[in-house]
């Protein structure tokens, strides 16, 4: 990527507030002009980690499997609090490349990680080699959405405990008009969904914000995976571009690699 690559291009993120200011830094050091509209906000969950298992147990658990990088902040945070730490010979799950990226930050062994389909079924696919029976498997992430990984880990035998790290709740940013107002000034408008979540959140805010609609009609979607462009083909994108790297390198890549096409 080069300094100039997204000349004439305005990107919106929509990650949580606080997981924005590199991707902007990245926009703005290549050219580009970023918008911040912070479509999800992250809280605490509404029961204490501490109080859903118990985290003096943690060393007997043969499979953490962290559905984002928000789950491994928190069940680390929870665990340090605790006075213990994550037993560094205990195997990690991740379903994406940025959450892998987060558990080996905190010194975790990542056992298994898909290489392209960055998703629950990705991640099955690499666990399926392995005979789970009888093996406890904590999978940490947010509300719980889809069940696709505990009702497969426990058809194959194994013991789980679903540990919810955080909540995400819809968060409608308050935007200037003027930011509307340029829509159609550049040569690309591109839009980053980084989850399903996230597209749910576009979605109710356009039934009342004709704004946000005309926004997604001159914009290029920029989705994680194809279950997240799906949820937004109600939104009626100009066009969708699916990343397979959920990261800020992935997502600018996948931008360039866009303009380069067309």
């Amino acid at each position: 990527m080069t300094p100039h690559s997204l000349v004439d291009c305005r990107l919106w993120v929509t990650r949580p507030a606080a997981q924005q200011p590199q991707m902007v830094e990245a926009i703005e050091h290549r050219g580009g002009v970023a918008v911040s509209m912070p479509l999800i906000a992250i809280a605490a969950p509404d029961t204490a980690i501490e109080s859903q298992v118990r985290l003096d147990h943690v060393s007997a658990v043969d499979l953490f499997v962290f559905v984002s990088a928000n789950a491994v902040s928190a069940l680390v945070k929870s665990v340090q609090r605790a006075g213990l730490v994550l037993p560094t010979e205990s195997r990690a799950g991740a379903v994406g490349s940025a959450t892998a990226k987060k558990c080996r930050d905190h010194g975790l062994n990542v056992a298994f990680t898909p290489h392209t389909d960055m998703s629950s079924e990705g991640l099955i696919s690499e666990l399926v080699s392995e005979n789970w029976s009888g093996k406890t498997i904590w999978i940490c992430g947010g509300q719980v959405g889809r069940t696709l990984l505990q009702d497969t880990l426990k058809s194959w035998g194994a013991r789980i405990n679903y540990v919810q790290c955080y909540q995400r709740v819809h968060n409608i940013p308050d935007l200037k008009a003027s930011e509307f107002d340029r829509i159609g000034e550049f040569k690309y408008e591109f839009l980053h969904l980084p989850s399903a979540f996230s597209a749910r959140t576009l979605s109710m805010w356009s039934e009342s914000e004709p704004r946000v609609q005309r926004l997604c009609r001159n914009s290029v979607l920029i989705a994680t995976s194809r279950r997240v462009a799906s949820e937004s083909a109600v939104l009626n994108f100009q066009d969708v571009s699916i990343s397979s790297d959920p990261t800020d390198y992935g997502i600018l890549k996948c931008a360039e690699s866009y303009i380069r096409r067309t």
